[in-house]
């Protein structure tokens, strides 16, 4: 059971790093739209940052259900 707390207290702050990379990356690739750069290199940073938005985002959902699962094993050890 103290395994499952601390699994859930890793869980969650590897998720709110993750958040945090994510907000940094979503405002940089925003940036982009108000930068002179050529249209070409502007529009491939774009993709790329938008490919590593929603593989974080992916990875967030993923630990979100880890502790929801975490979260339901506890529930349930404590009946």
């Amino acid at each position: 059971m103290e395994q499952i707390k601390e699994a859930n207290k890793n869980l969650i702050s590897l998720r709110t790093s993750i958040i945090t990379v994510m907000i940094v990356l979503t405002s940089g690739i925003f940036s982009l739209l108000f930068i002179e750069f050529p249209v070409i290199k502007s529009v491939v940073l774009f993709v790329i940052g938008l490919h590593f938005d929603a593989l974080f985002l992916h990875n967030v959902i993923c630990i979100n259900k880890q502790i929801e699962n975490n979260i339901r094993r506890l529930a349930n050890d404590a009946k």
